[in-house]
């Protein structure tokens, strides 16, 4: 049986989570078994995709006065406000042809966060489209790629990046609506489908539900649907270290004066 690297991480500013994710990606290559690392972000944080332009929809000043982080990922995608949520990275060694990777990584991630939304009573299904239909910034405004959805409202966004040797990919599910706040700072009509185009977790399911029982059924969803087992393990000094540098020398900078990643 295959054995991955399960870390259930503590709430951690968006640019060290951001730091800590490039830095299992880095070393995906020589940790030889795939890491799923699950988290949440403390403060609230908005992740934009590696080559966006914060300006076009958010507003700075908002952000600032409502206290919420902005940090650029080092996936692409588009932006998600972070707040009430579980995010999942998922890195490894690139294993097989670069053609179609992109695909196949997607396909069996949806697998296991599927399996654990089963789990929690949610019976949500992927679906491709075939016409993006992007909003102006937010990814939970608009439907392109593979979304994972329920009821043909979108539960979990995600986003990629590949190497020559490694994967990286990100992945969101709310466990309440903010859209709220997302409306507070984003700038004029830079969203017009905050509570129609996603869905949370508790509407889904009918029930409040905390990290901890989300993280445990995507663990599980994960084992069962794949057939590995997850050892929990601790982010290695490895990691810790190269984070560190990371977030000195790029993710502190915030994301409107971070270069793409």
């Amino acid at each position: 049986m295959n054995v991955w690297r399960l870390i259930i991480d503590s709430a951690r500013p968006g640019p060290e989570n951001m730091a800590l994710d490039e830095a299992h990606f880095a070393s995906a290559p020589e940790a030889g078994a795939p890491t799923l690392r699950l988290y949440a972000f403390d403060p609230p944080t908005v992740t934009i995709g590696r080559f966006q332009d914060p300006e076009s929809f958010l507003d700075r000043a908002r952000c600032e006065s409502a206290g919420v982080q902005v940090v650029r990922r080092p996936t692409g995608g588009l932006a998600i406000l972070h707040k009430d949520d579980l995010t999942y990275a998922f890195t490894a060694p690139l294993q097989g042809a670069r053609d179609g990777a992109r695909d196949r990584y997607f396909a069996m991630v949806a697998q296991g966060i599927l399996q654990g939304l089963r789990l929690l009573g949610i019976d949500a299904g992927s679906a491709a489209h075939n016409n993006s239909d992007r909003g102006p910034g937010w990814c939970f405004d608009g439907e392109f790629g593979v979304d994972l959805s329920w009821r043909s409202r979108k539960i979990c966004g995600s986003a990629q990046r590949i190497s020559g040797e490694a994967v990286l990919q990100h992945g969101s599910v709310f466990l309440a609506d903010n859209s709220g706040m997302m409306e507070r700072i984003s700038v004029a009509g830079a969203t017009d489908r905050p509570a129609s185009g996603f869905v949370a977790l508790d509407e889904a399911a009918g029930r409040a539900l905390t990290f901890e029982q989300v993280a445990r059924a995507v663990s599980q969803g994960f084992e069962m649907s794949l057939g590995i087992s997850l050892e929990p393990v601790e982010v290695g000094e490895r990691e810790t270290g190269a984070a560190a540098v990371l977030l000195g020398s790029r993710y502190a900078c915030g994301a409107w004066s971070a270069p793409p990643v």
